[in-house]
């Protein structure tokens, strides 16, 4: 068997289609590239990974995309988001929450 290469991109039409089609399908309409997304806003977003599974997140200057939980404060009762050490392996996009 030969190998073939070639400078363009090769589709597949009919029941196959298109990898870069089945991944787009998998994020939301509003989603944008990660390298577009704030890394000093310290707003939470959601980060998707090239799955499409979404995480409630922020951006940690040491640790990068971390998922951030509800915790709720054994004082007041009030609860809040908090950014944990549990790092977000591959972010792909991202959308405002």
């Amino acid at each position: 068997m030969t190998l073939k290469y070639s400078d363009r991109p090769q589709l597949m039409y009919g029941e196959n289609r298109s990898t870069l089609e089945d991944i787009y399908r998998r994020f939301p309409a509003n989603a944008r590239p990660i390298a577009t997304a704030s890394e000093n806003s310290g707003r939470l977003i959601y980060v998707f990974e090239p799955s499409g599974e979404r995480h409630v997140s922020g951006f940690n200057s040491r640790l990068g995309w971390c998922k951030a939980e509800q915790r709720k404060d054994t004082h007041t009762g009030a609860t809040r988001w908090v950014l944990t050490d549990s790092r977000i392996a591959q972010p792909v996009v991202w959308a405002s929450s």
